[in-house]
């Protein structure tokens, strides 16, 4: 009786082993896991949309007016002088293109937004902005950019990017039908505007609210938000940036270092991941691309707090800083 008690005890140790180190794999393996779990179509979906700016009873109006401002910041930000600018690239979307990288909506710094880290590489290249502009048009309204080709606003050598994110249609059909609005809304405009649609990427876990599951299956239909992307520019136009698909690869890549190009939420991109997006909607556009000095040395820049922001416990050396940067150069180059 003695000797079962012994073996039962020693059994138990190994049990809590086995289980402490499982445990250990799925906190590492945290990303990894969401993909598969992405894959398999098992993502919790929800109706509820997300309620920006709507304060909670009691809450001081000082916040809403806040929000408000910032909302009328970003607006302004999308109305400039078209007569200043040769090519502009117009990036319809929102609050991706509007820039959340440090997890704050602010345009102070340049890596906060993914059209002023293509600007700089622009600069580090060679281009000025007058010559092409990166432009947040703030809407993906079709309606709106119906009229901004009436108006002028984009012209002849322009390039439509339409940042598919945020609460989607749970309808495959609908879906669809709106990327087919936006397809013959630039071509009976009869202008030469190049038109790219986006495909967007999450991780688990997402927040419910955001209702944001891009490779989720939609209803019965068998197709995801992205494979719906993929159909509409099945014959070369619109063509398609696969954000989602270099997002994978960053993901992955960058687990190594113990960084993410991801905030925490799994939909936005942090500086990291708006420098990917930059130098992959470069290439994708067909400018070359080798030189990033201007955004390296502002990588180098951040200080202890910003690092806090991004959510990692300490700096990262200059020599790690520069390997990440270059892989995901890569990577962005690479589609």
């Amino acid at each position: 009786m003695e000797l079962v008690k012994v073996n039962f005890t020693y059994l138990s140790i190994v049990l809590s082993l086995f289980i402490g180190v499982l445990i250990g794999i799925v906190l590492q393996k945290y990303y990894r896991i969401g993909r598969i779990l992405k894959i398999l179509g098992l993502r919790i979906r929800t109706i509820i949309q997300p309620q920006i700016y709507s304060p909670t009873p009691g809450q001081p109006d000082e916040v809403m007016d806040e929000g408000k401002l910032r909302m009328a910041q970003a607006r302004q930000v999308s109305r400039i002088n078209r007569s200043e600018y040769g090519r502009v690239i117009h990036i319809y979307g929102d609050s991706i293109a509007r820039g959340w990288g440090f997890g704050v909506f602010e345009y102070k710094n340049p890596l906060n937004r993914i059209q002023d880290i293509a600007q700089m590489l622009l600069r580090d290249n060679g281009v000025s902005k007058q010559e092409l502009f990166f432009r947040f048009a703030w809407t993906q309204d079709v309606k709106r950019i119906s009229q901004e080709l009436n108006s002028g606003m984009i012209k002849d050598g322009d390039v439509v990017v339409f940042e598919d994110a945020g609460p989607h249609e749970d309808n495959v059909e609908q879906r669809r039908q709106r990327f087919l609005a936006i397809k013959e809304t630039v071509k009976k405009s009869r202008r030469e505007v190049s038109l790219v649609l986006t495909t967007m990427f999450d991780y688990w876990p997402t927040p419910l609210y955001y209702n944001s599951e891009y490779d989720a299956l939609i209803g019965d239909s068998g197709m995801t938000m992205n494979q719906v992307v993929l159909e509409i520019a099945a014959d070369g136009y619109p063509s398609v940036l696969d954000w989602n698909k270099q997002m994978d690869q960053a993901v992955e890549a960058l687990r190594l270092f113990g960084v993410s190009p991801m905030h925490r939420d799994g939909v936005h991109p942090n500086i990291f991941g708006n420098f990917l997006l930059a130098a992959s909607l470069l290439n994708h556009i067909g400018i070359p691309i080798s030189n990033y000095d201007s955004v390296k040395q502002e990588f180098k820049k951040l200080r202890p707090a910003s690092y806090t922001q991004l959510q990692w416990a300490k700096p990262l050396s200059e020599a790690r800083l520069e390997q990440i940067l270059q892989t995901l150069f890569e990577i962005g180059n690479s589609g």
